[in-house]
């Protein structure tokens, strides 16, 4: 479980990300500190991410994962 955990926290040159189907348990703190980041695409055979209005969220769309929202 990544929930407790940046991921990829601090990646401050990471500007582009793919999310693989086979990605499913990311905690929501995963980007913080991503400050380049701009582009997240999810293979649409994600069961667990989408894409919404170009915010990363959960599927069931609950929560979303990026942009960061304190």
């Amino acid at each position: 479980i990544f929930e407790k955990y940046e991921v990829f926290g601090g990646c401050e040159a990471l500007e582009s990300i793919n999310i693989p189907a086979s990605l499913t348990n990311l905690g929501h703190n995963a980007f913080k500190g991503c400050t380049a980041l701009k582009n997240i695409t999810v293979d649409p055979a994600n069961p667990a991410y989408v894409i919404k209005d170009g915010k990363l969220m959960t599927k069931d769309l609950q929560t979303q994962i990026f942009p960061i929202v304190d």
